[in-house]
């Protein structure tokens, strides 16, 4: 049961993840974050 548990919250938190970085890619701006616009190439 705790191997469950343990898979469960895991898989929840790279779902989150993946849904947070999938908004970046989308958006890199949105961020606020210069590093990140800059992978992009969002920096003017």
């Amino acid at each position: 049961m705790q191997r469950d548990v343990a898979a469960k919250a895991a898989t929840g938190i790279y779902r989150a993840i993946g849904r947070e970085e999938a908004a970046i890619r989308a958006n890199p701006a949105s961020a606020n974050d210069p590093l990140l616009s800059g992978v992009f190439g969002v920096l003017r």
